[in-house]
């Protein structure tokens, strides 16, 4: 085997610079901070998926941020309309009444959603904590 390496110099370089290359290039992926978590390190597969996210986030709050200021134009219009006429459009603040009473309802949803979302957070916990050595709770 000696001798092999001493007689085949560049076959030991070659096979040597393979071995670099294929760990080098092959072996470790590339990965990054989180946009979300810095301590955790992604992939490119996996930051797309976060930025895709962030933006998806970012883009619903900017309809929640254009409804609210839809919300108060029209509050707006409706007491303009009073200061100016004097009097109360029963017909106009119809409207306000449903948009004040499907707020309230969102807000309940999304207060039972979060309920709802612990709970089955708590459950899960608790089965897996229970479950015996075959996975089956008991």
């Amino acid at each position: 085997m000696k001798n092999w390496l001493k007689d085949n110099p560049f076959v030991d370089i070659a096979i040597v610079s393979v071995v670099v290359a294929i760990a080098f290039f092959g072996g470790c992926q590339v990965t990054v901070q989180s946009l979300l978590d810095p301590q955790l390190k992604v992939n490119r597969t996996q930051l797309e998926i976060e930025l895709n996210t962030i933006l998806a986030t970012a883009e619903m709050r900017f309809k929640q941020i254009d409804q609210q200021e839809l919300f108060k134009r029209e509050l707006l219009n409706h007491a303009l309309l009073i200061g100016q006429a004097g009097t109360i459009n029963l017909y106009g603040l119809i409207p306000i009444a449903m948009a004040l009473l499907g707020g309230g309802a969102m807000a309940d949803n999304v207060r039972k959603r979060k309920i709802i979302r612990n709970n089955i957070t708590n459950y899960v916990k608790t089965v897996k904590e229970n479950s015996g050595p075959s996975g089956d709770s008991a």
